[in-house]
């Protein structure tokens, strides 16, 4: 009996260990598929948009790929919204719980420009600058402690 590529590949697909979702992959791309849902446009389309196949927005929004910084600035541009948008809301990964991180008010940056953002590109300083305050505004948030759970070694 000849084994063909296509078979060895098959048999690769069925026995391989599924992945498992983050669920800050999946809260972060159910609401992406609710803002592109709410603004009536495909998958294709907003793929097309970003630079990305339809493929990859399914991925998005299933949580099954996570997404890059700079994908999610493109992402609310072509959506029409802000990056904070995308944001609200997301749930606390377990471990950060006991690490307060100091928000940008507590460092005396709230009403102020943050510094360096005159640097960048004017297209970039409103999408980083509403990045940093969601993330700001996430740390700053009352936090709940999270049962602890044994660790796996992250595969990849």
């Amino acid at each position: 009996m000849r084994v063909t590529r296509r078979a060895v590949s098959l048999v690769l697909k069925v026995t391989a260990m599924p992945k498992t979702r983050d669920p800050i992959d999946v809260d972060l791309g159910a609401r992406l598929r609710a803002m592109r849902t709410a603004r009536r446009m495909s998958m294709e389309a907003l793929g097309r948009k970003v630079g990305v196949t339809y493929q990859q927005i399914q991925k998005y929004e299933s949580g099954m790929n996570s997404i890059r910084a700079a994908t999610l600035i493109r992402l609310a541009q072509a959506l029409n919204c802000e990056t904070s948008d995308l944001l609200v809301s997301m749930p606390m990964p377990e471990g950060d719980a006991a690490l307060p991180a100091p928000s940008a008010s507590r460092l005396g940056l709230a009403d102020e420009p943050l510094p360096g953002i005159q640097d960048l590109q004017p297209e970039l300083r409103g999408p980083v600058s509403a990045l940093i305050k969601t993330i700001d505004a996430l740390h700053s948030r009352p936090r709940t402690a999270a049962p602890a759970k044994a660790s796996a070694p992250l595969a990849h």
